[in-house]
């Protein structure tokens, strides 16, 4: 009973850490980019891709913040009603996000900057998205509840992606001194295939432990 208690306390701790991250990565990396005068945009770099860049934020935004409701029980639980209007909200707003996505990596990324290993990462980030969230989609439609939990877990950590990218790539450049171009081409590949690949690993565990405590 101990140790089931002390399982909630720190799920909700954690739960409340990312809701943290988030809250900050927007407020410091998201929301900049609506200011016109903002120091993100690069007359020659970001200003044609302005809009497009909007809405794939905008997305990204309203993704972190519906998808993190998804996870707390009393919603799902007591209001089903938000639980699913909030899950559509969620979905869409990645459809939408990840495909101007596909726009910005392939005319911005590598044909305007020629940033290959960094565009095609990119690519491989949208993709991933939409892939965890259609299945998370497809799987609630089937009435698969444990596999739609479990999709929803996997969909949610490549949505944290955008945080885990500005995570890696800081650590990468100002911590490490890594290049600039070097670190954005790691942290592109790396913020959704390893949180993805220890994601798994711990669906996977648990999974295998739900079977010895039934046999």
């Amino acid at each position: 009973m101990l140790s089931i208690s002390l399982s909630n306390i720190l799920k909700k701790w954690a739960w409340g850490f990312v809701l943290l991250l988030a809250v900050l990565f927007i407020f410091n990396n998201a929301v900049p980019y609506f200011n016109p005068k903002s120091p993100n945009y690069e007359p020659e770099k970001l200003q044609p891709f302005t809009l497009p860049l909007l809405i794939h934020i905008a997305g990204g935004i309203i993704a972190i913040l519906t998808g993190a409701f998804q996870f707390i029980e009393a919603i799902r639980t007591k209001y089903i009603r938000w639980h699913r209007i909030l899950g559509k909200i969620y979905l869409i707003s990645i459809l939408i996000s990840a495909l101007v996505s596909y726009y910005l990596s392939v005319f911005h990324a590598i044909i305007d900057r020629h940033y290959i290993t960094f565009g095609i990462g990119l690519i491989g980030l949208a993709t991933a998205w939409l892939f965890t969230s259609g299945m998370a989609f497809w799987t609630i439609k089937r009435r698969d509840f444990e596999q739609h939990r479990e999709w929803m877990i996997r969909s949610y950590v490549v949505t944290c992606g955008f945080i885990t990218f500005r995570l890696i790539f800081g650590i990468l450049q100002q911590v490490l001194g890594i290049d600039k171009i070097d670190s954005g081409n790691i942290a592109a590949w790396g913020s959704w295939s390893v949180p993805l690949l220890f994601t798994e690993i711990i669906i996977q565990y648990s999974r295998i432990s739900k079977q010895k405590i039934k046999s």
